[in-house]
């Protein structure tokens, strides 16, 4: 029994460790709970302001959005991507020409964080889930 405690105890300790104790880590849980409607909350100077439909299957992310800017410009946009471990990797595809990735991870059952990379540039960016079918935390 000893023995069983003491594994025990160093295989918590190991999970623990490996955890960064963030969101959903499991990419099972995350691309079960990825299908949705999402919308960025809040644009910065600049840039686009973001909502999209993703659907997944197994790890492969495909969507549709559209996008505006505060100089009037809107339009659609084409989403891919893949959930790799607890991470989700979109490229964004704009009908104006523009493309970007979005590398975040899933905070909650409701909540995406991570940034928008544009060439060089990364500009943090967060988006809620707006399905209407807001999941319990």
């Amino acid at each position: 029994m000893r023995h069983f405690s003491l594994l025990l105890g160093v295989a918590l300790v190991g999970v623990v460790g490996c955890s960064n104790g963030v969101g959903i880590t499991n990419p099972r849980d995350v691309a079960a709970n990825l299908t949705g409607e999402w919308e960025e909350t809040a644009g910065g100077p600049g840039r686009a302001f973001n909502r999209f439909s993703l659907t997944v299957s197994d790890t492969v992310v495909q969507g549709t959005g559209s996008w505006f800017d505060f100089v009037g410009g809107f339009g659609h946009s084409v989403i891919s991507g893949v959930v790799s471990g607890s991470r989700i990797v979109l490229r964004i595809a704009q009908d104006n020409g523009t493309t970007f990735e979005y590398d975040a991870e899933m905070l909650s059952h409701n909540r995406l964080s991570g940034e928008i990379i544009d060439g060089s540039a990364r500009v943090a960016a967060d988006f809620d889930r707006d399905d209407g079918h807001v999941q319990p935390e």
